[in-house]
C-alpha cells in the first residue's frame, strides 16, 4: 500500500515501535501524545522480520520507530512510511524525551520516505566552560 503523502498540519502521525524498543506504556510522553503500537506486546508479532514489521507500518500509515534503522532504510520507498533510527547509544531513561523531541521536530515532508536518526547528546555540548 502507498502512503498518501500528508498536507503539511493536517496529519498527527502513527508509529510502530520495533521490538527492541521498549513497550509504549514505558514511553509515557510519546505514548500520550501520539498513537503508538509495539511491534511485539500489541501485535505479538516479536520475531516478525524487518519486512513484515514494515509491511504493517505501510499498512496502517505508521513511522516506524527502531534501533535497526540500518536495515530498515533499505526498505524505504518513495511515498513509503518513514523511519526513526533511534541509536543503541541512547540511555534508556533518555528514550522517550529524545524520540518525542525528534517526533515533535519533524516536519511534514519527514512524514514520507526519510530515515529520521535519534542520537545520543554529546557530553561534551552540555559543559559549561568556567
Amino acid at each position: 500500500m502507498v502512503a498518501k503523502r500528508p498536507r503539511a498540519g493536517s496529519v498527527k502521525p502513527k508509529f510502530l515501535l520495533d521490538e527492541g524498543l521498549p513497550p509504549r506504556q514505558r514511553l509515557k510522553s510519546c505514548n500520550q501524545t501520539w498513537n503508538m503500537k509495539h511491534i511485539a506486546s500489541d501485535y505479538k508479532l516479536g520475531g516478525a522480520s524487518d519486512k513484515t514489521v514494515y509491511a504493517l507500518a505501510s499498512d496502517e500509515n505508521r513511522i516506524v520507530i527502531t534501533f535497526n534503522g540500518k536495515d530498515f532504510k533499505k526498505l524505504v520507498t518513495p511515498r513509503s512510511p518513514s523511519v526513526i533510527d533511534v541509536s543503541h547509544k541512547v540511555p534508556p531513561g533518555k528514550l522517550d524525551s529524545l524520540i518525542h523531541k525528534s517526533i515533535v521536530n519533524m516536519q511534514p515532508g519527514d512524514l514520507l520516505d526519510k530515515v529520521v536518526s535519534v542520537r545520543a547528546p554529546n557530553p561534551s555540548s552540555s559543559r559549561r566552560s568556567g
